[in-house]
Formats: structure tokens, C-alpha cells, sequence
């Protein structure tokens, strides 16, 4: 232990090594606190809906994340379940929000800029007809569950939306946008495109 604080030290010098151990330690903290005991957690991070949500154990969230299960809307009702593996990794600004039922499987590990979301702000198939209400108005909707399997790498800026069913071992490119079905141990690229 020593000699991995003198490598830092001789690294980074004395200011960088402190300022990363006292980050390391609030990030354990926070995690403890927020998620439980095995968990590090970022500055800033926003969780509604806590009773909805399954954190697995070692899991790690960046800065400024928000993880949210919504139960109403207006005058809409949910029962909204969102469930994390274990041993799972997410980057800075990772924004999760369900009202039906996200399950993301153990050993994920993901970028930073990653949005996660199983419903809209209106009919998406019929945009023209909501034109006069401001879509905070309009109803949510979805199109289905997402699900992503174990041992994905979801790259930075990546969209998972509604519908979505990543299999295990899966890459998803950085700032792809998936909506259907990737089989097992595919390549995914961009919009719905893969290589298995």
C-alpha cells in the first residue's frame, strides 16, 4: 500500500496524489451512504424513485449522473423498476429514466455522456397532432423494457432507447443509438447496425 501512495506521489506529485486519495475516499463515501456499501459514487449524483431501484453490488457511477424511476407524471401512474448487475462501471453524466423496466446485467462497463431512457414526452408516431402542447405537457410513453446483458462496453455518447435488448458481450460504439434487438457478441456501430 505504501509503495503504490510513493509511486502516485513520485507520479503526480503531492498535490495531484492528495486530491485524488481524498476523491477516492468521498467517492466511497457517498457510495456507502447513496447506494450501499460497495458502491463509489461521483459529486452531484440525482436519484428519484430510490424504492424502485436494485443497485448490485461494486457498482461505480461517475459525476453528475441521474438514475430515475418515476412512478407518476402529470396525471399518469407507473410502476417503474430499474435493476443494476454486479461489478458494473458507468463514466461522468449517465442519465438512466424509466417509468416501465430497465435491467442492466453485471460486469457493464460504460462511457461517460450515456443516456438510458425507456419513454418520450408524447406519440412519437403522431408528432403533428400534439404541436400545440409543450411536449412537459404532453404523456409519456414507451415503447417497451430495455434490457443489456452482461459484460457489454457501451461506449461515450451512446443512446439506449425504449425497445432495446443488448445480449451479452455486446460493444457498442461511442455516440451509437440503439432502439431494437443486438444479438450476443455483436459489434454495434450505429443506428441499429451491428456486426455479430
Amino acid at each position: 500500500m505504501l509503495n503504490k501512495l510513493f509511486n502516485l506521489y513520485k507520479e503526480e506529485g503531492l498535490l495531484n496524489s492528495l486530491s485524488r486519495l481524498i476523491n477516492k475516499f468521498l467517492n466511497h463515501l457517498r457510495g456507502y451512504l447513496l447506494i450501499g456499501s460497495s458502491a463509489t459514487v461521483g459529486r452531484s449524483i440525482k436519484i428519484i424513485g430510490r424504492r424502485s431501484i436494485k443497485f448490485g453490488q461494486n457498482n461505480g457511477f461517475g459525476d453528475n449522473c441521474r438514475v430515475e424511476a418515476y412512478s407518476s407524471y402529470l396525471e399518469q401512474r407507473f410502476f417503474p423498476s430499474i435493476e443494476f448487475g454486479q461489478n458494473c462501471s458507468f463514466g461522468n453524466s449517465l442519465h438512466i429514466g424509466a417509468i416501465t423496466e430497465i435491467k442492466i446485467g453485471s460486469g457493464v462497463l460504460a462511457g461517460s455522456n450515456i443516456l438510458i431512457i425507456d419513454h418520450n414526452h408524447g406519440d412519437i408516431f403522431n408528432v403533428g397532432k400534439e404541436d400545440p402542447v409543450p411536449p412537459a405537457h404532453r404523456k409519456l410513453t414507451s415503447l417497451g423494457k430495455i434490457k443489456i446483458g452482461n459484460n457489454v462496453f457501451i461506449g461515450d455518447g451512446v443512446k439506449i432507447l425504449s425497445g432495446s435488448d443488448i445480449g451479452d458481450g455486446c460493444v457498442i460504439a461511442a455516440n451509437a443509438t440503439i432502439s431494437k434487438r443486438v444479438p450476443p457478441n455483436s459489434l454495434c456501430t450505429g443506428q441499429n447496425k451491428f456486426i455479430s
